[in-house]
């Protein structure tokens, strides 16, 4: 069954497409996005929207959605923005910049681009999917018995008679006969391990799924469940059907009896698996999971909306906070991300005397100068800009504004732009005579060639000391603008 393919934002139709049911689990899917879409915590400017009863738009989400059906939707960027390559690179940059921060890093980079669940249960999922896989290739393999040799003393041979031991007894007068036997235990610690990773898994997915069917979201139109849901019910089934099979029920005891994150059961279980490759891999699969690692390989899967499908916009933000951020590590070499301050990123040396930090869809204190507004207007803003470069010296302190755009730039609004000027007054400058300074970043014309000189222009009002620098930025082609970023931060240093 070939996949049915469309673009992002390219409006979704009924006919000739989907089947009833097929258009009744795709409309509930819209819903659900849609209602996590609009709540504050999920800033996202393209809510997917119902045009008619036969029409739909999921906005600037991509990824695949798998119907019960087993028919695929899969949506795509859209090649003027960025072409299947540049996706793959961008994806690529996103999950190499996160892995040098650890698990918690990831976990928290898919929050950001996951509507629906929390980031641990898509993790979750990709460790399913994968034990899952590699059982079954255990299985075709065979699960190699434990080789037990046993001493015994008896005055009878129990098993091949070892004629040095015995002769030492019989000489101190002990006639005693010592023998071996090898007995083979096909309820091994591999069978018993395997069966207590599975018994785990099964409870992991039924938590997701109490916890998902707990929101009233979920609660309506049950026979309709999206993708995640199915993916979720078949997996605990095939976890839960591994523990209480004829073969493996009379193990599950013993396996909460056994401490499998202990170093000695680990090296215990890598000997006995050195014969079969599934089992190491199932061993290996085990200690990242004990450890709480992100599966790399299966990150891009995520990411790029295996399980559920993501806002593209998110994921060129995020790619550009890696691009800034590479630049000021130039300036200021190492940067780290304090685990208890998730977004907030530390430079650990000075640069000519100034010091940085960046802050990722996190917020400083406001400006004098909105405060005194809000006062006097009874308004606020409450959205948050992308992100914040704070550069301080002594009492000095200057904040840069960037906000990310992934739109071609003659799209962007004027509403955007208004957002924009509100984040400057708001978190650029502490009084009216402050120079405020923002950088837009979007996507380039696909046409054309730019050179540094060209790759961005300034916009300088005439009654203010509001500036802002437009760049363009896409991947493959991010080195011209990395070099402007850099300049443009010198430049601005140095005006101070």
């Amino acid at each position: 069954m070939k996949p049915i393919i469309i673009l992002e934002y390219q409006n979704i139709l009924k006919q000739p497409n989907f089947q009833d049911d097929e258009w009744k689990e795709l409309y509930r899917y819209r819903e659900i996005l849609e209602y996590f879409c609009k709540r504050k915590k999920y800033d996202i400017e393209e809510i997917p929207k119902k045009i008619n009863n036969e029409k739909i738009n999921l906005g600037g989400f991509i990824g695949n959605y798998r119907f019960k059906t087993g028919k695929i939707l899969k949506i795509q960027p859209k090649p003027k923005k960025l072409k299947k390559e540049e996706f793959s690179l961008l994806i690529k940059d996103i999950i190499q910049w996160a892995g040098m921060f650890g698990s918690p890093f990831l976990r928290n980079l898919l929050n950001i681009c996951s509507p629906i669940v929390d980031s641990k249960y898509e993790i979750i999922l990709a460790y399913s999917d994968l034990l899952i896989r590699c059982t079954e290739n255990a299985i075709s393999e065979y699960i190699p018995p434990l080789i037990e040799k046993r001493r015994y003393k008896a005055p009878i041979p129990l098993g091949k008679i070892l004629i040095p031991q015995t002769i030492s007894f019989f000489s101190r007068g002990q006639f005693s006969i010592v023998s071996e036997r090898i007995n083979v235990n096909i309820l091994n610690n591999l069978r018993i391990f395997l069966v207590k990773f599975h018994a785990i898994m099964s409870q992991e997915l039924k938590n997701l799924e109490r916890y998902l069917k707990n929101r009233d979201i979920f609660q309506e139109d049950a026979r309709f469940s999206v993708h995640l849901l199915r993916i979720l019910s078949q997996n605990r089934k095939y976890h839960s059907n591994f523990v209480t099979s004829d073969l493996n029920r009379n193990v599950i005891n013993r396996a909460y009896e056994i401490d499998f994150t202990a170093s000695e059961v680990l090296q215990e279980l890598w000997l006995q698996a050195s014969i079969s490759p599934s089992f190491r891999e199932i061993i290996l699969l085990w200690e990242a999971f004990i450890k709480k690692k992100a599966l790399l390989p299966r990150f891009e899967n995520i990411l790029s909306g295996g399980y559920m499908i993501k806002p593209l916009s998110k994921l060129y933000e995020l790619w550009c906070l890696k691009n800034v951020l590479d630049v000021l590590e130039e300036l200021f070499n190492d940067y780290h991300a304090p685990r208890k301050l998730p977004g907030k990123f530390i430079f650990k040396k000075e640069w000519k005397g100034w010091r940085v930090e960046a802050l990722y869809n996190t917020t400083p204190d406001k400006s004098n100068v909105i405060k005194k507004l809000g006062r006097q207007l009874g308004v606020s803003y409450r959205k948050k800009p992308d992100i914040i470069v704070i550069f301080s010296k002594a009492d000095l302190e200057i904040r840069v504004v960037i906000e990310v755009k992934y739109r071609l730039g003659y799209t962007i609004r004027d509403d955007d732009m208004r957002r924009f000027f509100w984040y400057l007054l708001d978190f650029g400058s502490k009084s009216i005579r402050d120079r405020v300074e923002g950088i837009l970043l979007y996507i380039p014309w696909p046409k054309k060639i730019y050179s540094v000189d060209d790759i961005y222009n300034c916009v300088e009002s005439k009654n203010s000391n509001v500036i802002i620098h437009l760049v363009r930025m896409k991947p493959n082609y991010n080195e011209i603008p990395k070099k402007k970023l850099k300049k443009l931060f010198c430049e601005i240093l140095g005006n101070y």
